[in-house]
């Protein structure tokens, strides 16, 4: 399906993680293997790469882009993390402290905001974001104007 999307230069928006193991060997089997069939496509990761609250596999994932993007891999290029469901009620500050770190690793222009909108509001989403991660003012804002290229042009 990639392929497909890659060829019609069509956006995707990939759930990488199941909540299964899918570690660091996984992550750079997607992006060694799977990401070249994106073309220039954009690539979208749900839930910052992980599967939902800041969990181990979800910095794993993380910290495997963070190398290949500080490296400037053209293979992530067009790669995006959203913040769909990621902050959660029961996120520590300690794992909102290590999202935040991995964050400016990656860049924060990397980052956009979302909601899973069947499991909560987007209004509560971006306040549980905006209260539990320790970005400062203009972090936060410049996440929060982050929009996908499909839809905002520069």
């Amino acid at each position: 399906m990639v392929g497909v999307a890659g060829e019609k230069g069509l956006p995707m928006n990939i759930h990488l993680s199941t909540g299964k193991d899918f570690g660091a060997t996984e992550t750079e089997i997607f992006i060694r293997e799977i990401l070249p069939r994106a073309g220039e496509s954009w690539v979208q990761l749900a839930h910052a790469s992980g599967f939902g609250n800041a969990v181990e596999l979800m910095f794993s994932h993380l910290q495997v882009f963070a190398a290949h993007i500080a490296d400037h891999d053209p293979l992530t290029r067009h790669v995006i993390f959203d913040l769909a469901s990621v902050i959660t009620p029961t996120t520590s500050a300690q794992d909102a402290a290590r999202l935040v770190a991995l964050m400016r690793k990656i860049g924060l222009s990397r980052f956009v905001v979302g909601s899973d909108y069947d499991g909560t509001t987007p209004k509560t989403t971006d306040e549980l974001d905006r209260q539990r991660l320790p970005l400062s003012a203009q972090e936060w804002r410049t996440v929060v104007r982050n929009c996908v290229p499909w839809v905002c042009k520069k």
